[in-house]
């Protein structure tokens, strides 16, 4: 008949024999053996009666113990007939289970308010060895825009985990948006930029100009090039520079030789360039030019003169004096005796 032994040493007898030499030994029935006893050939400890099979004596035959019903090999680790099963709880029972397990690793990245989203914006399903520990770090990814922040387990913030044997292992890993600098300047001819800031990667951004008097938009140079004024576009992984710039805008000016002919062409001017009127004069019989006086802004202006800054298009009017003859009548004409005429005369326009 087999027998088991529950004692509280080892027992050397035969396992189908009642010697033994295990202080406290006593032979029990198996189906009724419930303490942790070892077996004498393998040194296996086992939570229930270890009913004795036929080459138990070499310690491969698999058993199964009678109180956690888990079956186990001798000397060796738990072999689970279902892989859901992780531990056993029973005093005394011991195994090693090494298993290939899924874990899922999600990866949030942050939106451009600044907060995280519900859903991942990637998921990867990993394996490893059961209990083999991971270091939340090495598992990150690199994103352009984005910083590794920390990683989640269950809701607690972790730097490390285990792989559980049963693959229900989730890790959740977080990535904080990198911000960036926008950077405006305003040219020649602009009053004023907007737009200037930090912006999280990806935001949308807008940069504006306000084209100063006397001067047309031309367009925005640097980071971006376009001729664009109000201008918007998605923030890149880097800081952004940009210059607003301005043309200066051409004009005219009219001559209005008031009577006269011979008056210059109408001539076109850059703002603010320093140029300079015409050299050419009108003329008019009976009268001498004197000057241009302009319209608006009444400014004299002498012939190449140079036309102020600030100014756009404007009309020159000719401005003129009379000629002066004298009649003389006392027997001189132009200062040469001509006769004996007595009386002089008025001067004559």
């Amino acid at each position: 008949t087999n027998k088991t032994f529950e004692c509280s040493g080892g027992h050397t007898g035969s396992k189908n024999t009642s010697n033994h030499s295990g202080a406290g030994c006593t032979v029990v029935n198996a189906a009724t053996a419930s303490v942790c006893q070892k077996w004498s050939k393998c040194g296996a400890t086992y939570v229930a009666a270890h009913t004795p099979n036929a080459d138990d004596g070499l310690c491969t035959t698999a058993i199964k113990c009678k109180t956690c019903g888990y079956i186990t090999t001798a000397a060796k680790s738990h072999a689970f007939t279902n892989d859901a099963d992780t531990s056993c709880n029973n005093s005394g029972c011991t195994y090693t289970r090494t298993v290939t397990a899924n874990y899922k690793v999600n990866h949030y990245q942050m939106n451009t308010s600044g907060t995280y989203p519900s859903t991942p914006f990637a998921t990867e399903t990993l394996s490893g060895t059961n209990n083999t520990t991971l270091t939340l770090a090495n598992l990150k990814k690199t994103y352009t825009g984005f910083t590794y922040s920390y990683g989640q387990v269950g809701g607690s913030t972790v730097t490390t985990t285990t792989i559980l044997a049963d693959g229900t292992r989730v890790i959740n890993l977080y990535y904080t948006r990198n911000k960036y600098t926008v950077s405006v300047s305003a040219g020649t001819g602009i009053q004023s930029v907007s737009g200037a800031g930090t912006y999280y990667y990806g935001a949308s951004v807008t940069i504006n100009a306000v084209v100063g008097a006397g001067y047309n938009w031309y367009k925005w140079t640097g980071t971006h090039s376009t001729t664009t004024q109000n201008y918007t576009f998605t923030m890149p992984a880097s800081n952004v520079s940009d210059t607003a710039n301005a043309s200066a805008g051409t004009y005219y000016i009219t001559y209005n030789a008031n009577g006269g002919t011979g008056a210059p062409a109408t001539q076109s001017f850059t703002f603010n360039a320093g140029s300079k009127i015409s050299t050419t004069v009108p003329t008019r019989t009976g009268y001498t030019f004197v000057k241009w006086v302009s319209d608006p802004n009444n400014t004299d202006f002498a012939p190449g003169a140079t036309i102020p800054n600030g100014w756009g298009s404007f009309t020159l009017i000719a401005q003129w004096t009379p000629n002066n003859y004298h009649l003389d009548l006392n027997g001189y004409l132009d200062g040469v005796l001509q006769g004996n005429i007595a009386g002089y005369g008025p001067w004559m326009n």
